[in-house]
């Protein structure tokens, strides 16, 4: 079956009109559309039937060429395409048009205002009269914390000094208690001073806890580490002791005893 092409030459955008023979329109499209931008497609008769013998180019006529533009555009843009094309220039529009409208309250949102200039800084001890100008408010500034510094190193001086006091009178405290000697036969709550040289250990009851003996007399010496001590041996120590109370213990007969309490002594 031959089919009569009719179109424009894609290379010169002449007008052609040529004749395929394909077995359909389809195929006869798809030869001729390699070298034509096809227009219309019409079947015709073999020669065999017409005894006529047609040449492939029948006519060949210049065309003018915005038609000829404007043709190919129309056969080879997609609907897509087309649309990119005409709504391109509208966003270009409302783009330029957004931006005419809108440049003014930009300006006025970037541009400081005088009302926005920084205020001058102020001091939160120091207070800035009018007029003051920062040279002057400065030196203001530094004779305060010069000031503040030297409070800050009198007091440390005298709190340092209470201190040293506070020491002095704790190891004169423990120096005349160290020169007293507490008497057994005598002994009363609040009496200071050494334990007497014929101290002996009775028990070591617990970690803190034990039974002394001062010439016979027995006490219990509380708060005061027992490693190392033992049972029935001698117990000397040069710091002074304390008589702060009395307490209870059981003994190995089965009865209640009460004794004085000896603690460490501090002033």
């Amino acid at each position: 079956m031959k089919y009569e092409i009719i179109g424009a030459d894609r290379d010169t955008a002449d007008d052609v009109r040529i004749e395929v023979e394909a077995a359909s329109e389809a195929e006869a499209v798809k030869i001729a559309g390699k070298t034509v931008l096809i227009e219309r497609v019409k079947p015709r008769p073999s020669r065999a039937a017409t005894g006529d013998a047609l040449p492939v180019v029948v006519s060949r006529v210049p065309r003018d060429a915005s038609q000829l533009v404007k043709s190919q555009r129309e056969a080879s843009l997609s609907p897509a395409a087309w649309a990119a094309i005409v709504g391109l220039p509208l966003l270009t529009i409302v783009i330029a048009a957004w931006l005419i409208f809108s440049e003014p309250a930009t300006v006025q949102a970037t541009t400081p205002s005088a009302a926005a200039a920084p205020l001058p800084y102020v001091h939160p001890a120091v207070p800035r009269q009018p007029g003051t100008d920062d040279a002057t408010y400065a030196r203001l500034i530094a004779a305060h914390e010069t000031a503040e510094a030297r409070a800050h190193a009198e007091q440390e001086a005298r709190e340092r000094a209470q201190r040293m006091r506070r020491a002095d009178a704790y190891r004169a405290a423990l120096a005349a208690a160290a020169q007293q000697t507490i008497r057994p036969r005598s002994m009363s709550i609040g009496d200071v001073g050494r334990l007497p040289s014929e101290t002996r250990i009775v028990q070591v009851i617990d970690r803190m806890r034990t039974l002394l003996s001062l010439d016979g007399k027995i006490v219990m010496l509380d708060v005061y580490p027992t490693t190392g001590l033992t049972d029935d041996s001698d117990f000397a120590s040069a710091d002074p002791f304390q008589v702060t109370g009395t307490t209870q213990y059981e003994t190995v007969m089965g009865s209640t005893r009460t004794v004085f309490v000896l603690t460490p002594y501090m002033p």
